[in-house]
């Protein structure tokens, strides 16, 4: 076991289980991996609202925001990593407010193929690769976990699903318009299937819920920026214009 420290917060882990990622909790420590994700949910978590963390993989942000947030809903397909963030949570005996599921989000409610185009229990779990290394998983939709867990007071929704963002955000759009949150998503474009009419859908469907767009590192994007894009990026999307950047 290993403590990782970030910003002031501190969990257990077990170092030795990184799903083929080894050294991996030495990069979270030493802010060599996704360093600016922390300072986004340092910023916007909160004691009073819930978090929902779609693709918790085998748990830096999970174990990390929910030291900072009311409660997390963890939901990770991937089987493997699924059962790694499990046993990295019974090693913070401390923690009693996160809920990890072994679902999917999809665009539909019932069953989907997850893939992985190396081994299960990397970050490259997706529905995309449903034709490489597959099993199934039950999968809903955003708004259908939501009343199936009664989550209420969300205030920050982080979406990192391999490309599965081109289909969970543009049939999303009715209920993400419904309720106040900030949305942290990391796209995958060269994941796509139809890369430029993906790209389009998911940038309208963006324009229709949020105003305003920020980088990782809090500067200030828009829509056409993002259309730009050929590979891997993440944003902040928020309704409202945000004063202070972290």
């Amino acid at each position: 076991m290993t403590i990782v420290n970030k910003l002031g917060v501190s969990f257990n882990v077990n170092e030795n289980k990184v799903a083929n990622n080894p050294g991996f909790w030495n990069l979270v420590s030493t802010d060599m991996w996704e360093p600016n994700t922390f300072k986004v949910f340092k910023h916007f978590l909160n004691e009073e609202n819930c978090m929902v963390d779609v693709g918790a993989w085998i748990g830096p942000t999970t174990l990390f925001g929910c030291k900072l947030s009311k409660y997390v809903y963890a939901i990770e397909p991937d089987r493997v990593a699924n059962q790694i963030i499990n046993e990295n949570l019974l090693l913070n005996p401390d923690i009693q407010n996160v809920n990890i599921f072994n679902n999917a989000i999809s665009s539909y409610d019932g069953v989907t193929l997850m893939g992985n185009e190396h081994a299960e229990g990397n970050s490259m779990s997706s529905i995309l690769f449903s034709n490489k290394n597959t099993w199934e998983c039950k999968c809903f939709t955003l708004e259908t976990f939501f009343k199936n867990n009664d989550i209420k007071n969300c205030n920050f929704l982080k979406m990192d699903i391999e490309g599965g963002e081109a289909l969970v955000l543009p049939n999303s759009v009715d209920f993400l318009k419904s309720f106040d949150h900030v949305l942290y998503i990391s796209f995958h474009i060269p994941y796509f299937k139809k890369q430029t009419e993906d790209l389009t859908n998911i940038i309208n469907a963006l324009g229709e819920i949020y105003t305003y767009f920020y980088l990782e590192n809090g500067d200030e994007w828009t829509l056409e920026m993002i259309g730009n894009q050929t590979s891997f990026f993440s944003i902040v999307a928020s309704k409202t214009e945000l004063k202070t950047k972290w």
